[in-house]
């Protein structure tokens, strides 16, 4: 009989902690890569950003551009539709500058993209 107890409670034991760890994993707040292929996209003259809404499955909520961690421009997209394709005039920037395009998502995601304008 103790033989058949201690075999159950080895059992138990086995059981309970193989299901103590989350065997789901946590969000990390990362997209997938191929996800950014189709988001970011310029046109010719290189003078406008496309960000196409619809590559992502997230709801963007803001858009904001730093030159040496200040804003430069900041706006709200929560109002917009999924499917749209936002634009930034890049004219409106100044020249030989590096910039940090920060887009944040509804999932707690945010995008980083860094670009100089030449």
């Amino acid at each position: 009989m103790n033989l058949r107890t201690l075999v159950f409670a080895t059992c138990m034991f086995c059981s309970l902690s193989s299901f103590a760890g989350n065997p789901t994993t946590p969000p990390t707040g990362t997209v997938p890569a191929s996800e950014f292929s189709k988001l970011f996209f310029s046109d010719y003259d290189n003078t406008l950003l496309f960000i196409d809404f619809a590559a992502m499955s997230s709801q963007f909520t803001k858009i904001s551009i730093f030159q040496n961690n200040t804003i430069v421009m900041e706006e709200d997209l929560s109002d917009l539709l999924p499917s749209t394709i936002y634009e930034v005039n890049l004219d409106q920037l100044n020249k030989s500058n590096t910039y940090v395009l920060k887009l944040e998502t509804a999932d707690g995601v945010t995008i980083n993209k860094e670009f100089v304008i030449n």
